[in-house]
């Protein structure tokens, strides 16, 4: 069925779907073209790879999945050939290296395409839902709660909760793959069974419910929903609207995006094959070389590869810094069918590792990777010295700055706030109630170290499009107050004529945000008296070090010395680390002057 394609010409195959009615035989034929070509690109989810149907293509019959199937019968004109692209079917899956040139020009076939069709499945019984989201979504100034607004409108009862819970659940929303395909479109439309929605509508119904119950807070859902109707879905709602609107900023950017921003902010996304949760994302990005993909190469390659790559394009160790730790008990969270690991060295992240229980974990690590750049701990040695002596080992330099010496307790989330036991641990072991003023290391008090290293020394609340900035005093009267705050609510509820606004929006949001950065964290005391934040799985003895293009100083456990030609050191990665005093490279410049250099570090 397949003649073979030239690579050089960027050469496709383009779907003829030939007209028929809705129930008969689906016939298509397949013909080489380019991407100058004139045709539609689908996006959807391939399904259970077991559930096939049959379809005719140039007089074969080939089975394909239910799902596809479904989109091609939906799709069909009754009159005109309709000319499609579809993965499936017009890349020759049996033949790994046109799958890997196909691959690679995935960009080029979906932003060519005349318009990109996104299948969302059957709309069997969806008519209310997907009739209230062309509503609400093409109007954004409609209110959807009739008992506040006489403007509402009374005959129209939006099913509020299975929107939301319909898109949450349709699956096209939580793949590697269907995000490339629907930021890269030039024109989107959606699919389900035979009702057509417009992209606007689909993002419009997200910001319309963020608009009415968010952030102008002119409707209530209970009005719309019944008391009983919501129930604790508060923070699976925020975190679904936050998925939706960093997915509609991704469809408006122009230009391409750096890979660790696609990569963490939709790292929920999942893909079949591993390996895709690095491919499906090279297309809107420029800072990993498409030419590492090879499906030939295992998934360990893969994710090293991709790592190496990183650093030596973009010249630092940002990349480190989205290893999720591993000494958890990640078995609880996974599914039968979901590997626990893939023998992966302990500097690689591990882009499979979706964490679907802990959602906090990885924004998190989003929180964290947005203010990297407010730092540069390496200061003048700016430039990462990468080797790649074998497939499991990498080869830095850097400068061994202290030792952890004492570790305090690890920070989950309740919700988005805090674990309140973990505070009063943390405040505890820094000393911070009884001797606040105690002079710092680095200058100034341990309680100064102790508040900026709970909110990174940067400053907050601060909106989207706003660079990070180092926290200033404003800052630290909010932490005050914040704290207060929580005392007030959890120690010293009887204390008379206090207003208690422990509940009050400005004050969550501050709480979710120190909860987000020191997510997966433990309060260390160093040696040396350094204050910071290091990873959940760092011990006592753990080695803290600066290495060269590493804007953030990492956490590195002695696994003693080998010998070969010459003697090494070798270390397991345990993550990166915020260490109060030496952010700025002062501890860098320091031992530059007194005349140290850089020495190997090799992690495996």
């Amino acid at each position: 069925m397949y003649t073979p394609l030239d690579a050089q010409k960027n050469q496709i195959r383009v779907l003829s779907l030939l007209p028929g009615a809705f129930g008969d035989r689906i016939c298509c034929e397949l013909s080489i073209e380019t991407t100058e070509a004139e045709y539609e690109a689908l996006s959807y989810v391939w399904g259970d790879s077991s559930d096939r149907l049959p379809i005719e293509i140039g007089g074969q019959e080939v089975e394909v999945t239910k799902s596809l199937e479904g989109a091609l019968r939906h799709i069909r004109s009754e009159t005109e050939v309709r000319y499609l692209w579809v993965d499936a079917v017009c890349i020759n899956q049996k033949d790994d290296l046109e799958r890997n040139h196909q691959v690679m020009i995935m960009d080029a076939i979906y932003r060519r395409a005349v318009r990109v069709l996104v299948w969302l499945g059957p709309d069997t019984g969806l008519t209310d839902v997907l009739e209230a989201i062309q509503h609400f979504g093409s109007h954004l100034d409609r209110h959807w709660d009739p008992e506040r607004h006489a403007s509402a409108e009374t005959d129209i009862i939006p099913p509020t909760l299975r929107i939301f819970m319909w898109l949450k659940s349709t699956k096209w929303f939580t793949r590697i793959w269907t995000l490339q395909e629907a930021a890269l479109a030039t024109s989107l439309i959606y699919m389900c069974g035979s009702f057509i929605l417009q992209d606007n509508e689909m993002d419009g119904i997200v910001q319309s419910f963020q608009r009415h119950f968010v952030q102008d807070n002119c409707c209530n859902m209970l009005n719309i929903e019944g008391k009983y109707g919501v129930g604790d879905m508060e923070i699976e709602l925020s975190t679904y609207l936050v998925r939706q609107s960093d997915m509609a900023k991704l469809k408006e950017k122009s230009g391409v995006s750096e890979f660790l921003d696609v990569a963490s902010r939709f790292r929920y996304r999942q893909s079949t094959d591993p390996r895709d949760k690095v491919f499906g994302i090279l297309g809107l990005t420029d800072d990993i070389p498409k030419h590492i993909i090879d499906y030939t190469k295992s998934v360990t390659d893969t994710f090293s590869s991709a790592t190496v790559e990183h650093i030596r394009k973009c010249g630092n160790l940002d990349i480190l810094s989205h290893v999720l730790p591993k000494s958890q008990s990640r078995t609880k969270y996974l599914r039968k069918e979901e590997p626990i690991e893939h023998g992966l060295p302990s500097w690689v992240p591990d882009w499979s590792d979706h964490r679907p229980i802990e959602n906090w974990r990885l924004q998190g690590l989003i929180e964290r990777h947005e203010l990297i750049k407010l730092f540069s701990a390496c200061g003048q040695n700016s430039q990462a010295c990468v080797e790649y002596p074998s497939d499991t080992t990498l080869s830095l330099k850097g400068l061994l700055c202290d030792e952890i010496a004492e570790l305090g307790i690890s920070m989950g989330l309740d919700g988005h706030r805090a674990t309140p036991n973990v505070r009063q641990n943390w405040r505890e072991m820094a000393n911070i109630d009884k001797e606040p003023e105690l002079p710092y290391i680095s200058g100034s008090t341990i309680s100064d170290a102790y508040w900026r290293t709970l909110c990174m020394n940067a400053k907050f609340p601060r909106n989207d499009t706003d660079l990070p900035e180092k926290a200033d005093r404003d800052t630290r009267s909010l932490h005050d107050y914040w704290w207060w705050q929580i005392l007030l609510h959890e120690k010293y509820e009887s204390v008379p004529g206090q207003t208690r606004k422990y509940d009050e929006p400005f004050f969550r949001v501050f709480d979710s945000h120190i909860g987000f950065l020191a997510s997966g964290r433990k309060l260390f005391i160093s040696k040396k008296g350094y204050l910071g934040l290091a990873p959940e799985d760092s011990q006592q003895g753990d080695e803290i070090w600066v290495l060269n293009g590493g804007r953030v100083p990492l956490v590195l456990r002695p696994v003693g010395k080998i010998l070969e030609r010459h003697s090494r050191s070798e270390y397991i990665f345990v993550g990166d680390s915020y260490v109060h005093g030496i952010m700025d490279g002062e501890f860098v410049d320091a031992s530059v002057e007194k005349g140290e250099v850089p020495r190997p570090v090799f992690l495996i």
